[in-house]
């Protein structure tokens, strides 16, 4: 006769309900992330251009900065550009 299975621990339980929300928390932001960046690429030439720009004004190259480098500068640039050329609406 097999020995069964032992049954987790409901601390064990809790942890891995733990760790499966954060995995989902690291997923959704892996995912937005990826998003926002990919946005990058769909906007037009001025946009990229102006960002490149204020990219190269922190000094760093692209494979330097982090995620959330980036992510901030393309909001702040995002930010400058509509109210430049959009009318003033953010």
């Amino acid at each position: 006769m097999r020995n069964p299975t032992p049954k987790p621990s409901k601390t064990q339980g809790v942890k891995a309900i733990e760790n499966s929300s954060i995995l989902l928390t690291e997923e959704l932001q892996l995912i937005e992330a990826a998003q926002i960046i990919g946005g990058i690429a769909e906007s037009n030439c001025h946009y990229t251009v102006g960002l490149a720009r204020r990219i190269a004004e922190t000094g760093k190259s692209i494979n330097q900065l982090t995620v959330a480098e980036l992510i901030a500068l393309d909001t702040a640039h995002s930010e400058f550009y509509n109210m430049a050329f959009g009318g003033g609406e953010v």
